[in-house]
């Protein structure tokens, strides 16, 4: 037996705010040949591995009870956000599949909200003649160079 997953969206509402809660939505396919299931101790949890950058929680499989999670079925978890206040706009969000008290496994997934921006980007240096540098724009994605 294989525990696989596949993270296929997050979905972050634009706004997203420094030190307030929000909620993103995470689609995720279990790709392995090991049912799921929340009494086992699967779960959804922020990367780097426990983070508290977006707040400290682990997300179980389905709010309403242990529900099995089969080998080919999508799920969609609910993700309870808590950004940290010195959180900054170049912070995205990221999560991996595990099973407590044995391994995390699949691939880690990035997500991006859009900030309300509270204080100003931070600074880094930027190659001679580069005018745009890396911005963040209201569809939550990165754009560098002008180029997606």
């Amino acid at each position: 037996m294989t525990d696989n997953a596949d993270i296929l969206s997050i979905n972050i509402p634009v706004g997203v705010k420094a030190g307030q809660p929000s909620a993103a939505v995470v689609t995720v396919k279990n790709t392995g040949t090991t049912t799921w299931s929340s009494l086992d101790g699967y779960k959804l949890g922020p990367c780097p591995h426990d983070t508290p950058l977006w707040g400290p929680t682990r997300y179980v499989l389905s709010p309403v009870g242990d529900v099995p999670v089969t080998p080919g079925k999508v799920i969609q978890i609910a993700a309870g956000l808590l950004p940290a206040s010195n959180i900054s706009t170049l912070d995205r969000y990221a999560c991996q599949m595990l099973k407590e008290g044995a391994a995390w496994f699949g691939e880690v997934a990035y997500g991006l909200p859009a900030f309300e921006i509270a204080r100003p980007l931070p600074s880094w240096p930027r190659p001679a003649g580069d005018t745009q540098g890396l911005l963040l724009f209201d569809t939550g994605e990165y754009v560098a160079d002008g180029k997606e």
